[in-house]
C-alpha cells in the first residue's frame, strides 16, 4: 500500500453538516509522485493526515479564500 503525504490545498467547499469540509488536495506518494483527490474534513478529527489538512482549511478559509458549496456526486 502506498503512504500519501497531504501537499497542498487546491480548493475547499462547506456541505450542509456545521463546519464539515470537503477539500480538493494533492497527496504526494512516498516517491514524489503528487495525486490529486478529496479529503473530507470534521471538527475533532485526529486520525491519520486530518489534523494537517485541518488546519490548512483553517488557514485557507482565514486567508479570505474562495469557499464553494459542495454538490454530492449523482
Amino acid at each position: 500500500m502506498l503512504k500519501l503525504s497531504f501537499a497542498r490545498l487546491t480548493a475547499v467547499d462547506r456541505t450542509t453538516e456545521d463546519k464539515f469540509y470537503v477539500a480538493s488536495i494533492v497527496f504526494k506518494n512516498e516517491d514524489g509522485t503528487e495525486v490529486s483527490g478529496t479529503y473530507g474534513s470534521r471538527p475533532g478529527d485526529t486520525y491519520g493526515m486530518a489534523v494537517e489538512v485541518r488546519a490548512a482549511i483553517t488557514e485557507w478559509i482565514a486567508a479570505g479564500k474562495s469557499v464553494g458549496t459542495w454538490k454530492p456526486p449523482t
